[in-house]
């Protein structure tokens, strides 16, 4: 999605994460007693050591860099802007920010919520970025009263924030950034923020006359509910082959980066349809009419 809109996408692997092995050098310790300056501070070093490679890149504007991160990872974005002042940083977004979570053994209520809020206290009189806060209702790791709390106290701080609240999103919302559909969600917020603080993200094929029809998203025909236009957000950034598909009664389904896309869309449209289900885009293009006998999709 990054990508799309022109920008440089690097995703580091933080020591003890993923392939890179090794201890993981932000542990903050028990929850009685956790340390979560010390072992931001040590991410921070990690995800510093990829922001200056990132900016020494030949084809990066290194006056126009975001953090970006979710969960840990997203805490570790907002406590790297503070700390380390990253020079080029123009905001920072943060899904699902926060640290001491366990979803299995307290679902939605962290241990440590106080220490939680008082380094982000600190962490508020420190960012000179706006940051994005973004949840959804249902995080089992960190519950909305949770979050809401912790950015007040970060912008108590004198920092510029926003906090968005989504909607329930699958099992836990604390994945909505990492699931394909979720996109649905948060590029919507996502566009907003950036918009809202000047700064550009667009598609890059935006004006290209070839996809327009394909990116009208309000040209969907008129039985297209608002829940549909949303999941056709997300047909639009996923990968090929795919394709999105329409009921006469305003339901839909798609699929994306699986060969017989076109044939999973309409399983996924039909399973919740009354109505007969057909294709409206493909990969690239629009594919549907409208049938005057029946006043539903036909695929070409």
């Amino acid at each position: 999605m990054f990508a799309r809109r022109g920008y440089v996408v690097v995703m580091p692997l933080r020591r003890g994460f993923g392939a890179t092995g090794g201890d993981l050098a932000e542990d903050p310790g028990t929850c009685r007693n956790p340390d979560y300056r010390k072992g931001d501070a040590a991410a921070a070093e990690d995800v510093m050591a990829a922001y200056d490679y990132a900016r020494n890149l030949p084809y990066v504007d290194p006056s126009r860099m975001i953090l970006a991160g979710q969960s840990a990872g997203g805490m570790v974005s907002i406590s790297t802007a503070a700390t380390r002042a990253p020079q080029g940083l123009v905001a920072v977004l943060s899904f699902a920010a926060g640290r001491g979570g366990n979803p299995g053994a307290t679902p939605g209520v962290p241990c440590a919520v106080e220490p939680m809020a008082q380094l982000f206290d600190e962490l508020g009189k420190r960012v000179r970025v706006p940051v994005l806060f973004h949840y959804a209702e249902n995080d089992q790791f960190f519950n909305p009263p949770t979050t809401k709390y912790w950015y007040e106290r970060f912008i108590a701080g004198g920092s510029s924030a926003e906090y968005v609240m989504q909607p329930s999103f699958g099992r836990d919302g604390h994945y909505i950034f990492s699931d394909m559909v979720g996109v649905r969600y948060w590029l919507p917020a996502v566009e907003r923020f950036l918009a809202k603080n000047k700064l550009t993200f667009e598609r890059l094929d935006a004006t290209e006359p070839d996809v327009q029809a394909l990116l009208a998203v309000d040209k969907l025909p008129a039985f297209g509910t608002q829940a549909c236009r949303s999941l056709y957000r997300a047909f639009l950034e996923s990968p090929g082959p795919r394709a999105f598909a329409l009921s006469g009664d305003g339901r839909c389904g798609f699929a994306g980066g699986l060969q017989d896309a076109p044939d999973v869309a309409l399983r996924q449209c039909s399973a919740v349809a009354k109505q007969p289900c057909a294709l409206y885009a493909v990969d690239q293009a629009v594919v549907w009419k409208p049938s005057p006998a029946q006043g539903v999709a036909t695929a070409q």
